[in-house]
């Protein structure tokens, strides 16, 4: 799947809302964990000698990797300078063991395929959803891996906020509108799976979650997304202007279809996918 994402915006996105970041996603520290997991489960961390973090943002990753993989150097790159900070201030002693980069990880990818492979593991805990590219994107870094290395990656699937999606529909609907995606599209198993594995090799996708997360209400719960620095950063989509009419009818579709009956709470899903690509995954 491509798809023409304005990178800029999604540095401007992250770089706004850097401090507050972690305060606003538990769903991404949760993912973070359950990626650090499958690492823990699928390789021999004391033989990981080096790794590339893409995305490492305010750090929760970059700052357990030390631990997991004791003998490791990590090089963290990230889009957002201030992402960065947040993340060099959360390491402490165990920066030294940690090289930071600031880049666009889609750019970096095109000079490193062209070299000699150098890393053990290349991991990203909820950012390929930001790629243009993310296929064409993490096959060129799996070619930086050692034989014998792995591709770790958690990434949100097409269910994410599948309730604002429905009530976008509902509200253009009943005013009339035309019709147009307010919500970042996101890749299926299904995607992940032909892209990264063929048979015999093990499925790609080695996890797949869907949970619930409940907001005090619509509003709550958008400006929540906003202050994860999750806002739709598709090229074009900035100059979108939302009336006011849409926007209020939008709230009382979602409120209406996806509320908590008796309160003004609603409820948003988050459909999390994790991706292990080892030496053994065939890619297609």
């Amino acid at each position: 799947m491509r798809q023409s994402v304005d990178k800029d915006l999604v540095r401007q996105h992250f770089s706004r809302h850097a401090v507050t970041y972690d305060a606003v996603t538990p769903v991404q520290n949760d993912m973070a964990r359950q990626l650090l997991d499958v690492a823990r489960v699928r390789l021999n961390c004391d033989r990981v000698a080096e790794i590339l973090e893409l995305g490492c943002g305010t750090g929760y990753v970059t700052a357990r990797l030390p631990a997991l993989f004791p003998n490791a150097a990590v090089t963290a790159v990230d889009i957002s300078a201030t992402m960065v900070q947040q993340a060099q201030a959360q390491l402490g002693d165990a920066q030294q063991r940690v090289r930071f980069v600031v880049d666009d990880a889609e750019k970096m990818a095109v000079g490193l395929s062209r070299t000699a492979p150098v890393y053990d593991v290349v991991i990203s805990n909820a950012t390929v959803q930001w790629f243009s590219n993310p296929i064409e994107t993490l096959t060129a870094y799996r070619r930086c891996l050692r034989a014998d290395g792995w591709l770790l990656i958690s990434t949100f699937g097409p269910e994410t906020f599948a309730e604002l999606r429905d009530a976008f529909v509902q509200a253009e609907a009943e005013l009339g509108c035309c019709r147009r995606d307010y919500v970042m599209p996101m890749m299926s198993v299904r995607h992940w799976n032909a892209a990264f594995s063929e048979p015999p090799a093990e499925a790609a996708v080695v996890r797949h979650d869907v949970q619930r997360q409940t907001y005090a209400d619509v509003r709550h719960f958008l400006r929540a997304v906003q202050r994860a620095g999750a806002a739709n950063a598709l090229r074009g989509h900035r100059r979108r202007h939302i009336s006011r009419r849409l926007y209020s009818t939008m709230i009382r579709c979602y409120q209406r279809q996806h509320g908590i009956q008796g309160t003004s709470a609603v409820s948003a899903t988050y459909e999390t996918l994790y991706i292990a690509v080892g030496p053994n995954t065939i890619i297609s």
